[in-house]
């Protein structure tokens, strides 16, 4: 699922760079400084309400505070609040992740900024709750 929504946002931030599930190293290369990360980090199968929850964490870095916030910003408003989301296919060391039918998308909170890194990347994060359908 997390390749899933990378892709979409990939689709939506043509001209930014996204990663999964990955801190520090992409093929034997650093990640670059101004980047999207994305990090699957729960979820939980609630069968009386019908439903799957998945959870996500997003972080956003840069050298330049202005543009990390803007970026965790315009991603907060585009996955905020979204019904029925489609998250694209997508394919990931040759294994395809099919389609995926959301029913609901929700930001637990607003983009805040949790400081810089070791690197002094300023990095703000927003947390996801993406519901499905289980039945």
């Amino acid at each position: 699922m997390i390749y899933n929504w990378t892709e979409y946002l990939r689709t939506k931030f043509p001209t930014e760079i996204f990663f999964s599930n990955q801190r520090h190293q992409v093929g034997g290369a650093s990640i670059p400084d101004k980047c999207v990360l994305s990090k699957e980090y729960g979820g939980i199968k609630e069968p009386w309400i019908g439903t799957l929850q998945k959870a996500i964490q997003v972080t956003v870095r840069d050298f330049e505070i202005p543009s990390a916030r803007e970026l965790a910003f315009s991603i907060y408003n585009e996955m905020h609040d979204k019904y029925g989301l489609v998250l694209p296919a997508s394919t990931v060391d040759g294994i395809v992740y099919l389609q995926l039918h959301t029913a609901e998308i929700k930001a637990n909170q607003e983009p805040f900024c949790i400081g810089a890194d070791s690197e002094g990347r300023t990095e703000f994060t927003i947390n996801f709750t993406i519901y499905f359908r289980s039945d």
